[in-house]
């Protein structure tokens, strides 16, 4: 299946708009926007021209694509899909060359069939900044202090991973969370919050936090609803694009930290829910081979980890280091993406 993407000029205090066509499988033309909050990411990095853009843009397109196109409907063999995809970039001559190793990460993380290419972005403004904003209104960072970047889901491990980290910060430095909620599922957005309230309060100046929004439309073009795919496969890699994104004006760390338990990593069929292609891949040991080789080849210094490779949750939860805060949030966590979902539209 030929996914079509067209990225329009920007207006004021918006993203582009971002459409994905595609024939459905009754032959006839669909059109969906993909929804980008772009300003809190924007406040931080201010840059669409990086090569940092281009794999964050890359990786809300593939989530785009993901969440178009119905499993039940486009599967070739009951869960595969096939797409034909080419990504618009502004660094193409770093991107070139790539291409299989994209599709390679791709298959292994959604568990689909992927035919991609690359081409220029030739689009002049992608976003463009609402003029005389009220500075209280513009938060502030002090980047030197930075020194640790961490995924932060709303799920039990990256919060132990945050705990982690900020028991061992030293005076002025400061962690830097990053966040992803989807409108057609805000059940993290609320547990994000929660927890952030919470660690902000016993660690205070000592966490930044920045959350954004990517989403797709659950209407097509003509007012159509759209029977959303919401297995969610392609989550992480937005997830990690918003995070590398962020390292623009980073200089004491290069190091974006992934924390999940090694169980849910290798997808150990524990129950029904957790079989094969029913489990998340999100930091599987070839999954994040894959994206340091990618992000080696084009973005070039940026490492991503997991320090909780080798343990289980239940190893997690005893070695974390400060457990007075683990005793405060834990029961506002939770380790699903997909709470208070509302995929098909009727």
């Amino acid at each position: 299946m030929e996914i079509k993407i067209e990225i329009s000029e920007a207006t004021i205090s918006r993203f582009s708009t971002v459409t994905l066509s595609y024939m459905d499988d009754k032959g006839n033309n669909r059109n969906a926007d993909l929804q980008v909050d772009f300003l809190p990411l924007f406040d931080f990095a201010k840059d669409t021209s990086s090569t940092r853009f281009d794999f964050f843009l890359i990786s809300a397109l593939v989530y785009g694509i993901d969440n178009v196109i119905n499993r039940k409907n486009y599967s070739v063999d009951g869960w595969a899909r096939e797409f034909e995809v080419t990504f618009p970039v502004k660094n193409i001559s770093r991107w070139s060359g790539n291409e299989q190793l994209l599709s390679d990460l791709l298959k292994f993380l959604t568990g689909d069939y992927w035919t991609i290419s690359f081409e220029d972005l030739n689009v002049t403004d992608l976003f463009l900044e609402k003029k005389g904003r009220w500075s209280k209104n513009i938060p502030s960072y002090v980047y030197p202090e930075i020194v640790k970047v961490s995924l932060f889901s709303g799920g039990l491990d990256s919060l132990i991973g945050v705990i982690d980290i900020l028991h061992n910060l030293n005076i002025n430095e400061k962690i830097l969370l990053v966040s992803h909620f989807d409108s057609n599922s805000v059940g993290p957005n609320s547990d994000q919050v929660a927890l952030h309230e919470i660690l902000s309060k016993n660690f205070a100046d000592k966490v930044y936090w920045i959350q954004s929004t990517v989403t797709l439309d659950r209407k097509d073009s003509n007012g159509n609803y759209l029977e959303l795919e919401d297995s969610y496969r392609s989550r992480s890699l937005l997830f990690m694009g918003i995070a590398i994104y962020m390292f623009n004006d980073l200089i004491q760390t290069t190091e974006l930290i992934i924390p999940e338990n090694g169980t849910i990593s290798l997808n150990y069929p524990l129950t029904p829910s957790r079989v094969s292609s029913l489990s998340t891949r999100t930091t599987h040991p070839y999954v994040l081979t894959l994206i340091q080789k990618l992000i080696t080849n084009v973005i070039k210094n940026i490492s991503v980890t997991n320090p909780y490779s080798l343990k289980t949750k239940g190893e997690m939860v005893l070695g974390c280091l400060d457990y007075d805060v683990l005793n405060l949030t834990y029961c506002r966590s939770v380790s699903c993406g997909k709470r208070g979902g509302k995929h098909i539209g009727q």
